[in-house]
């Protein structure tokens, strides 16, 4: 089974026509727990997973989605649908830093099949029903019941008498798996990178490629034997089974990937500083590519962080992440509407990390709009006020100086219906944005 490769157009352009392509929430929960992977099979029932056994079930394409209350309390990262009702999950807890488990009644109750205290797992693909592989620290591991039983198919050599290591891998083909390796010793030092190819569904692999020291996690993503991609600091692709990669000018950290088709890509990201700060920023992007990954549409823009991302055809797609939020596509993509949940994110902080209050009123408005933002300690002494149409249009804008704490927004001469209020600071950062509705 091919790993689908995830991603999607651009979105700071907000469009309200349910003819026009777009992404619509389908479910969200602002106190709900982080949806980490989700997987649709193409009779419309599917599955998504997330912290704490989160477990959410649809069987209409995605439309509908409904919580399953399963005995698994642990988080859940990754899931492989071997059938309607046979799971297995990649997940984590307290005891064990990697572990997997299956179910054969749709989620309900769970068997761990595979535990270990030391090592933890980066992923989780299956050629078939029968046949998968999983990778984390130090080693690649193999089932052929479909995943009943596991065994130990690759370790990392040991350099020294020490060793450590990560390993992710996937299917490219029916029989064909690759695996990225990052392995060091003494710290840091001595830091190795290389590309593993099996080309007998796992059993046995052979070190094919160096890897460049730009690599800073070896993900990879690919759509056929010598398609596909990994995340290095800026995204690569190769098209020869991963001897030579190209740098692509995709935007931000990568943290999933979809390739409907071998021409359209679409990949949800953090912005890069997140892997240093991911308590910090709120940011995400959904990118896409029409001619195979090597050039891409779309940009950072404020909200909650995606975490997967699904395409069942070069059409219909998906992606999920924060407060448990789940969008959809049926036309290729598109901007985030207005039903986007942007309360989820409505305050500033100042330098000291204490909150910045911002308040809209009246909303709904006729003639004008109070915007104040309550900043005791604001780290910048103005920002910029932009209010904009769903369709991306910038109808105001205006500088602010934060020390005035208000500030009114004519709004008379626009039609009624739904805009957007959006905050950036002097480079151009979105701060937040705030939905508003003129009568």
């Amino acid at each position: 089974m091919i790993r689908s490769i995830l991603f999607i157009p651009v979105l700071l352009a907000l469009m309200s026509s349910p003819l026009v392509a777009q992404w619509e929430v389908k479910h969200v929960d602002k106190g709900g727990p982080t949806i980490y992977d989700l997987h649709i099979l193409q009779d419309g029932s599917g599955f998504a997973v997330g912290t704490g056994g989160f477990i959410l079930r649809t069987e209409d394409f995605g439309e509908s989605w409904t919580p399953v209350p399963g005995n698994i309390n642990e988080d859940l990262f990754q899931i492989a649908l071997l059938g309607v009702d046979t799971i297995v999950v990649r997940g984590e807890n307290m005891e064990y830093d990697g572990t997997l488990h299956r179910s054969e009644d749709g989620g309900l109750t769970w068997e761990m099949v595979y535990s270990n205290e030391d090592n933890e797992l980066y992923s989780l693909q299956f050629f078939n029903d029968s046949v998968g592989l999983a990778s984390g620290s130090d080693v690649i591991i193999r089932t052929t019941d479909g995943g009943k039983n596991w065994s130990t198919v690759y370790n990392i050599p040991a350099m020294t008498n020490f060793k450590v290591g990560v390993i992710w891998v996937d299917v490219a083909s029916d029989s064909v798996a690759y695996a990225g390796v990052i392995a060091w010793q003494s710290g840091l030092e001595n830091l190795t990178r290389y590309l593993l190819k099996s080309v007998d569904h796992g059993l046995t692999w052979q070190e094919i490629k160096v890897l460049g020291n730009d690599c800073v996690h070896c993900n990879l993503f690919f759509y056929n034997e010598l398609i596909g991609f990994t995340d290095w600091v800026l995204l690569q692709r190769t098209q020869d089974g991963g001897m030579t990669w190209d740098t692509t000018n995709n935007v931000g950290y990568v943290v999933d990937v979809s390739m409907p088709s071998p021409e359209k890509v679409y990949t949800v990201n953090h912005p890069v500083a997140y892997i240093s700060l991911p308590d910090i920023l709120t940011e995400f992007a959904i990118c896409s590519s029409t001619d195979g990954g090597l050039t891409w549409q779309g940009e950072m823009t404020y909200g909650a962080h995606l975490e997967t991302i699904q395409f069942l055809n070069d059409s219909v797609g998906f992606v999920a992440g924060d407060h448990s939020l789940i969008m959809k596509t049926e036309h290729c993509g598109g901007p985030i509407v207005g039903d986007y949940p942007w309360d989820l994110y409505t305050s500033l902080t100042d330098e000291t990390g204490k909150p910045i209050g911002m308040t809209l009123y009246p909303n709904p408005a006729r003639s004008v709009i109070h915007l104040r933002v309550d900043a005791p300690q604001p780290y910048w002494p103005e920002i910029e006020v932009h209010l904009f149409r769903p369709d991306g249009v910038v109808l105001f804008s205006t500088p602010f100086i934060l020390a005035n704490q208000t500030l009114d927004i004519p709004v008379s001469s626009f039609p009624s219906g739904i805009y957007f209020l959006r905050l950036t600071d002097p480079t151009g950062q979105v701060l937040s944005v705030k939905k508003v509705v003129i009568e």
